[in-house]
């Protein structure tokens, strides 16, 4: 299902087919460089998992974000339940990882 479209973006849900794409925006050292370290594939598996279940039990999450021209497959953007342990959480948070390729583009014209 689409969520929300841009003349650009989509933002749906996640196919498994993107389990390959996402682990590799996840090990990529540039995307990941304010993260604590980059993501195997096995950690991104798990992530993945994650987002579905936090759809199914919340009813939102991170959306998978796909560019509507030849729709690659080029991140994520959305709301995540932060549970890691700070002074702020639990708490809901934006969240949004993008291949570094569509850095810096407009989301829409």
């Amino acid at each position: 299902m689409i969520y929300l479209e841009t003349s650009r973006l989509q933002l749906r849900d996640w196919k498994e087919t993107d389990l390959e794409p996402f682990s590799q925006l996840n090990a990529d050292e540039k995307v990941m460089r304010y993260f604590p370290k980059t993501l195997s594939f096995e950690e991104t598996n798990m992530f993945y998992k994650s987002i579905i279940s936090e759809f199914k039990e919340y009813g939102f999450g991170l959306y998978a974000v796909e560019v509507k021209e030849n729709k690659e497959f080029i991140g994520f953007i959305g709301f995540h339940r932060a549970t890691f342990e700070a002074d702020f959480t639990p708490c809901i948070e934006n969240g949004w990882r993008l291949k570094k390729e569509a850095w810096g583009k407009r989301i829409c014209n």
